[in-house]
């Protein structure tokens, strides 16, 4: 779970609790400490110039995902077939990059409240993606369409939120794709209350999302993947 603009990840673990959630799934969590830019601020280096965060140069925040992927592999008793990756804001930018840069390892992907993104798809991976329906959704709309995804189907909704799932994309993937206002259960601004007042919950549409992803086929084995990354960050 990647942060946003200038959040410590000890504060998305505290606003989103998803320690708490993903112990129903069994699940582990890890939160990258983003980099601090000129302006004292943490961030990722996603690849795109941010309004909000100085971008940081030279950091290539990439690798520093395949370094915690090689760790979690190697260290941790993972199953290599249920990696997932998910980020808030500046963070959710990170994700998008990585649907672009390191498909081949996670399972799905999870986007709160992104910027923006790159659309350069080698593969449309699993995707649920919450915004609010301004700027900040345009990524998605688009990465629908460069995913060749068909069949918008309308699920439910009501005054503040509206859900819908693309189907029959490129290779038999999926996205799921949601214009929402909702928030993490453990905020304490306003949208964060609202969240205890039986509104849409982030966390549990993320872990229930990927849950319920079928087996990809096309996943390498744990052997494989531990090999591409090593030879990835010995370049």
């Amino acid at each position: 779970m990647f942060q946003g603009c200038s959040r410590y990840p000890t504060k998305l673990e505290e606003i989103s609790e998803m320690d708490e959630y993903t112990n129903t799934f069994g699940f582990y969590n890890i939160y990258p400490k983003g980099s601090l830019g000129p302006d004292n601020r943490l961030g990722f280096n996603y690849g795109i110039t941010d309004v909000y965060c100085t971008p940081l140069i030279g950091v290539n925040d990439v690798n520093f995902t395949r370094a915690i992927l090689l760790f979690a592999l190697e260290e941790l008793c993972v199953d290599h077939t249920k990696m997932f990756a998910g980020g808030h804001d500046e963070g959710g930018s990170m994700v998008l990059n990585l649907t672009i840069e390191l498909p081949t390892y996670f399972k799905g992907f999870a986007s709160v409240a992104a910027r923006s993104g790159s659309l350069n798809l080698t593969v449309a991976k699993p995707l649920v993606a919450l915004c609010q329906e301004d700027f900040l959704c345009r990524w998605f709309s688009d990465y629908v369409k460069a995913a060749n995804c068909g069949n918008r189907e309308y699920v439910d909704g009501n005054r503040r939120w509206s859900w819908w799932i693309y189907e029959n994309c490129e290779n038999e993937y999926y996205v799921n794709q949601n214009y929402a206002d909702g928030c993490w259960p453990g905020g304490n601004d306003p949208p964060g209350r609202r969240c205890h007042n039986g509104t849409l919950i982030y966390s549990e549409i993320l872990l229930n999302f990927w849950n319920s992803l079928k087996a990809d086929p096309s996943t390498p084995s744990r052997e494989e993947m531990i090999a591409s990354l090593k030879a990835e960050l010995e370049k």
